[in-house]
């Protein structure tokens, strides 16, 4: 009984350590999915931002030939694709389970949404600028928030488990504190949104 109690104690750290690193393994795909979106994002923003900055510069403040025809169908394409993508992390079986993940995904949904309808109407500016920064900035706190799991010590090698007796169950791959920090993230952009909003009322 002795030696079966020694084994079982034994596979129970084994298989936490498996489960940390499958943990681990998980955290770091969905950061380099949310990385790979991201970065596509910032693509569209710039090229958007450019062919505005030459509208303004133009003499008759239209877009010129090139992006009509070329670059902005190509920039739609690309913006229907990475809400795509957004859908599909949004049904991940290990992601779905998180509603604020799944409720900033939806977010970022919206606000790529905007950005494609603003491209395809070609009403470029600040609110299409806007749009898209709001998508880059959400898939950042949900990359954060990722990446501060994942440094987490326990999954630093060749170090202990912070949960020895192996019998609380799988780790979540977010606990409530790191979901808890992306309600407050969200919470401070409703903070500068409401600050924003009065300032203009005042003004007005």
């Amino acid at each position: 009984i002795a030696l079966l109690g020694e084994a079982i104690d034994k596979l129970e750290k084994l298989k936490e350590k498996v489960d940390d690193q499958l943990k681990k393994n998980d955290l770091a795909d969905f950061i380099k999915k949310y990385e790979g979106v991201r970065g596509q994002e910032k693509k569209i923003k710039a090229s958007s931002d450019d062919i505005e900055m030459k509208r303004q510069a133009s003499e008759d403040k239209e877009i010129d030939r090139v992006s009509k025809i070329q670059v902005i169908p190509d920039l739609v394409k690309t913006q229907g694709e990475l809400i795509d993508q957004i859908a599909k992390l949004s049904s991940d079986e290990k992601l779905k389970e998180y509603d604020i993940v799944v409720w900033m995904n939806g977010q970022i949904d919206q606000a790529m949404g905007a950005s494609k309808e603003g491209l395809s109407k070609e009403q470029l500016g600040r609110k299409l600028a806007s749009a898209q920064q709001t998508a880059i900035d959400r898939i950042t706190d949900i990359i954060d928030a990722l990446k501060e799991e994942k440094n987490k010590p326990e999954f630093k090698e060749g170090s202990a488990s912070g949960n020895s007796s192996g019998k609380s169950g799988k780790k979540p791959l977010l606990p409530p504190m790191a979901q808890l920090k992306l309600v407050k993230a969200m919470q401070n952009v409703v903070n500068a949104q409401t600050v924003s909003v009065n300032k203009e009322i005042e003004t007005a």
